[in-house]
């Protein structure tokens, strides 16, 4: 393991095997020193964009930064979201973008952010 590693970027280049994304999400995580992450319009119509970011939030890892624009992410009333940003985690940005969040997954997020002074950036934008 390369502990000088800490981002992992990955944009653009479609994932459409759940084995394929499962595994490269557990590496993420695994790994000792990578603690931001960009995964960008990476996952195909097989994979659940919302599964793999409960991935990440569940694993306890210390993130400074969770970017999954445009993955198709929607939370089908599930509240992983905001259950993780009311625990105040050391997680600094949160950049969901482009993908399939409602008006009630924002009020629920901005419920939880009155918990959370960690956070320093959040974008939901589309």
């Amino acid at each position: 393991n390369n502990r000088d590693l800490k981002e992992f970027f990955w944009m653009d280049n479609e994932i459409d095997d759940v084995g394929c994304a499962n595994d490269i999400v557990e590496a993420i995580i695994s790994h000792p020193s990578i603690n931001s992450i960009r995964l960008q319009k990476c996952f195909g119509s097989s994979v659940n964009g919302y599964n793999m970011l409960c991935s990440f939030l569940q694993s306890n890892k210390p993130f400074s930064h969770i970017s999954l624009e445009s993955n198709s992410i929607g939370t089908m009333s599930e509240t992983d979201i905001p259950d993780y940003l009311a625990t105040n985690p050391p997680l600094s940005y949160l950049f969901l973008n482009d993908n399939h969040l409602t008006d009630n997954d924002a009020i629920l997020i901005a419920d939880a952010l009155k918990q959370n002074t960690n956070l320093d950036s959040i974008r939901l934008e589309n």
